[in-house]
């Protein structure tokens, strides 16, 4: 059973699983956040979120394009891209604060398309 005061999650995690294909270990760690939300507080599915793997690299293609996951799915950067390369990066607070109130957003944002694109994690 999911704990009612994480419910509002849900949608937010559903999409970064659509937006992190390719990116395993976020994946992986998503899948887990999902599976305990009947065991978590919002303050731990808050800090699980910003600890995700994709928050600590950037991802940068052959003409200097850096991805950007409030833009694009790593899977489509990658696609497009003829040669990817993972940086380690400590983003500057302003990053991670928007990269923060983008999923939030998300977590009261349940489009349509999110919703045919659930059954991805199920």
């Amino acid at each position: 059973m999911i704990n009612f005061n994480v419910y509002a999650f849900l949608p937010a995690i559903d999409f970064l699983f659509i937006r992190l294909q390719g990116q395993d270990n976020s994946r992986d760690k998503l899948l887990s956040i999902r599976n305990n939300l009947s065991k978590l507080n919002e303050a731990q599915v808050l800090s699980e979120l910003l600890t995700l793997d994709f928050m600590f690299y950037d991802y940068s293609n052959e003409q200097s394009e850096v991805w950007d996951i409030q833009l694009e799915s790593f899977s489509s950067f990658y696609n497009r891209s003829e040669k990817v390369k993972k940086f380690d990066n400590y983003y500057p607070e302003a990053h991670v604060q928007s990269v923060f109130k983008w999923m939030l957003m998300l977590c009261d944002d349940c489009s349509d398309t999110l919703k045919s694109h659930r059954s991805v994690i199920h």
